[in-house]
């Protein structure tokens, strides 16, 4: 729960920006399957691509 709105907007956006502009894998309990994936730049907003899951290997 945010305390303060406007704060929580700014900490996600902070997040999502870094997560995109470093190309950077993430994972969550939240997003669809299989939870890991990439966040990219759509527009003025953000996009989750998941990854496909793969045994073995890295993200």
């Amino acid at each position: 729960m945010d305390v303060d709105p406007a704060e929580g907007v700014e900490s996600r956006v902070k997040t999502l920006t870094m997560l995109a502009e470093e190309a950077m894998p993430m994972g969550a309990a939240h997003v669809p399957w299989p939870g890991f994936g990439r966040v990219i730049r759509d527009g003025e907003g953000f996009l989750y691509v998941p990854r496909p899951l793969h045994f073995g290997t890295a993200i």
